[in-house]
């Protein structure tokens, strides 16, 4: 039986879904030219643009992870139209992150209109956000006038704002783009925002010189007029300030009218010569400044890439377009002078594939796929994770795909559309996945709004042992907004076929290296030993294990109960390395006496199942969408065993728009792994029998586990635990270990997927 209540919001939310498509197709009304008084894409230059991460930039670069805005002569809407000119604002690439642009002051009057048309860029389907248009009125306070919650649905919306009620006021407009959740799909559009004033017949307003030209040569100045300044002081960024490679920062000046005729806000700091450092050449006054009266001018910037010494100088423009600047002749520029220390970087990564595994659109010949995938699914499949190559080499991050199951089948990806700029590169190396007789093609093709896939490259590889190393020259296709398509064709029946794109990914100039690509070397490294790490408060989680907590990792360390506790951690984060385990970073920690500590990092935007916080509904459900990571984590507790993998020895994780289950904690270990199987009542018999009840237990990426774990000799082993620091070390346990690995390894195998219930 419904009641009143129920029945009453059953009919709100009918009138709600009702309503929405309505005002999606609602049309804007045309602006004639003299109705348009501001054009926010042609003056985006002038709008101070930052994110969470600090100021940005304009233009942005396509892939910087800190958000960037760009200005697209003809955007894909969602809807596959073509747009008016407009702004891509991509917003910080972190949870809930934002981008905002805040414009030059503004005086509104009675009609005027705001109008835009907003959507997610065509293709972006994971896009969901929320549109704001700000103001920041005389007082400096901050006020939201209009906002928008857009999903990717093949629709825009064209939005008509009469700002009416600010009428008189002097406002700076913010445009506001806020992520719903993680950015990381995140490509909304501004298409043609303006404000207007329609049918009042007024000469449009002068546009800003958006896109002013800086000086080749500084030009000689004449005899100053009425028009002079002086330096008062660095707000920010004194002399000498040192910077990293490519980091952003905020400039600020402090500067006095010492002249006699008073600024207006059409006087603007201008750039003059020497190192721009990505500022604007153009940023108008924000407010007027009477004779005798001190102003703040600010630019954003960005440190050159190469270490040195830089300087900017700039000057000051009147009304007329005269220039001034400081000194007895008021012909002298003020600058800013910085040093810039460091290795610069070698690229940056402008698009990870295997990261955004999901944003892709992917099909074969079955139709349709959903993303993520099974492992051995006959449809085809596709999976983002740590793989050995035919050579034998690990690749840190990769996409295993498989064609479809039949003969010339194929599978292929199509990726979120991405802006090519001059220099990109894409950079993979592709083979066949470690002992399977796999023979395919791979293609990299490109698709245009509204045209068909080219071939871009392609390459024909048989499992041969060897790899090839893929670095092509995007620059023909520089200028574009394309979406990238990673194709794998089976060349006549697909069983085994088994292909591997390791680090694919789109690299530039940039702010961080290259993602690494695949490495013979048989141990792989978790980084350098990280000296004296901070641990204000250092306690003991379990008492019996020996855990104990820093601020950023959990230690273990040789004076617990279990003196092989560390060797242990070591050997287990190794095999999950290669056994392509999600799980958390580990380094070598040096605790303050000088020993050497095992250290899990802590993950921040990581949580744990709690009782007390989360519902057994919530956490069926996390499991669920991480049965790939559970299944997998599970099979290696199996086989060595770990018996006490309970719920809260599994952190969860939002990787883009994925869960993750990363696996840590393997205290209940013992070497030499002669102990098997593990007790039917223990914590992970328990658990295990719960995911095959909820239906969380995927054979196929158990079977996976199993299947590299065989590929793992007693040598690797050996190596893996030799690397370790010598106090952790126990020549016996070594030894030992290394023994039963040879001689019982294979076996336990099979033992183990016949107690899993899987395929030997």
């Amino acid at each position: 039986m419904k009641t009143p209540i129920s029945l009453f919001a059953i009919g709100l939310l009918t009138l709600a879904i009702l309503i929405q498509p309505m005002q999606a197709s609602f049309a804007a009304p045309q602006a004639s030219t003299s109705d348009l008084v501001f054009d926010f894409t042609t003056n985006a230059a002038l709008a101070q643009w930052k994110s969470g991460a600090g100021p940005l930039p304009f233009p942005g670069t396509s892939g910087d992870y800190r958000g960037y805005v760009l200005k697209l002569d003809a955007p894909v809407q969602e809807d596959g139209t073509l747009g008016a000119p407009g702004l891509l604002t991509v917003p910080h690439n972190k949870y809930d992150g934002y981008i905002q642009g805040i414009y030059p002051e503004f005086t509104i009057q009675k009609g005027d209109r705001f109008q835009v048309s907003v959507g997610c860029e065509y293709g972006a389907k994971n896009c969901y956000v929320t549109y704001r248009l700000d103001y920041i009125n005389a007082g400096g306070a901050t006020k939201i006038f209009w906002s928008w919650k857009e999903k990717y649905e093949g629709r825009i919306y064209n939005a008509d704002v009469d700002l009416s009620q600010l009428a008189g006021q002097n406002v700076r407009f913010v445009l506001t783009m806020l992520a719903t959740g993680y950015a990381a799909q995140d490509r909304p559009l501004w298409v043609a925002p303006r404000i207007v004033r329609p049918g009042n017949g007024l000469t449009p307003m002068p546009t800003l010189t958006a896109t002013a030209t800086p000086f080749h040569t500084p030009p000689t100045l004449p005899p100053s007029g009425c028009d002079r300044a002086s330096f008062v002081a660095d707000v920010t960024v004194r002399d000498g300030t040192t910077f990293a490679p490519g980091q952003a920062f905020t400039k600020t000046w402090r500067l006095k009218n010492s002249g006699s005729c008073a600024w207006t806000r059409d006087y603007a700091l201008v750039f003059y010569g020497g190192e721009q450092m990505g500022a604007p050449t153009l940023v108008n006054l924000p407010w007027p400044v009477a004779p005798g009266a001190m102003v703040d001018v600010t630019v954003n910037a960005v440190a050159p890439a190469a270490p040195g010494q830089y300087r900017s100088d700039w000057m000051l423009r009147n009304a007329s377009g005269g220039l001034f600047g400081i000194g007895a002749n008021a012909d002298k520029p003020f600058w800013m002078l910085i040093n810039v220390v460091g290795a610069p970087p070698l690229a940056q990564t402008g698009y990870d594939f295997a990261a955004n595994l999901c944003a892709a659109e992917w099909r074969s010949g079955a139709g349709l796929l959903t993303c993520p995938f099974t492992d051995g699914d006959s449809r085809g499949f596709a999976l983002a994770r740590q793989t050995r190559l035919e050579d034998g080499s690990v690749a840190p991050s990769a996409i295993l795909t498989q064609p479809q199951n039949k003969y010339d089948g194929y599978i292929q990806g199509t990726f979120p559309a991405f802006t090519v700029q001059p220099g990109d590169r894409f950079q993979a190396v592709v083979g066949c996945e470690h002992n399977v007789s796999c023979y395919v093609t791979f293609r990299l093709e490109t698709l245009s709004a509204g045209g068909a896939p080219r071939i871009f490259w392609k390459w024909s590889e048989k499992n041969e042992g060897k790899t090839y190393k893929v670095d092509l020259d995007l620059s023909p296709l520089a200028g574009q907004s394309l979406r990238f398509v990673l194709t794998t064709l089976a060349t006549g029946p697909a069983t085994n076929d088994r292909a591997v794109w390791a680090a694919p990914r789109i690299i530039r100039p940039g702010l961080q290296p290259p993602t690494p690509t695949p490495t013979a070397t048989p141990i792989p490294s978790p980084g350098a030993i990280v000296p004296n790490p901070l641990i204000r408060a250092l306690y003991m989680l379990d008492t019996s294990n020996g855990w104990a907590t820093g601020d950023s990792y959990a230690l273990r360390t040789t004076d617990d109960p279990q003196p092989l506790a560390p060797l242990t951690e070591w050997l287990c984060y190794h095999l999950c390395q290669r056994c392509g385990i999600y799980q958390p970073g580990f380094a070598i920690v040096e605790r303050v006496d000088g020993s050497p500590a095992f250290g899990s990092v802590w993950v921040e935007d990581a949580w744990q199942y709690s009782p007390a916080a989360h519902t057994a509904l919530q956490l069926e459900g996390w499991l669920r969408r991480t049965a790939d990571d559970a299944s997998a984590m599970f099979a290696l507790d199996a086989f060595l065993p770990n018996a006490d993998r309970h719920l809260r020895n599994v952190l969860f994780r939002q990787v883009g728009p994925r869960t993750r289950a990363m696996a840590f904690d393997w205290s209940d270990v013992r070497l030499p792994l002669q102990a098997w199987p593990w007790p039917q009542d223990c914590n992970s018999a328990r658990v295990l029998a719960w995911l095959r009840d909820i239906g969380a237990w995927q054979p196929g990426a158990a079977q996976a586990v199993l299947q590299r774990l065989a590929a793992i000799s007693a040598a690797d082993v050996n190596a893996i635990m030799n690397a370790a620091p010598p106090s952790w070390r126990h020549n016996q346990a070594v030894g030992a270990t290394t023994n039963w690995w040879h001689t019982h390894a294979l076996s336990r195998v099979a033992e183990t997927a016949a107690f899993l219930g899987l395929q030997p």
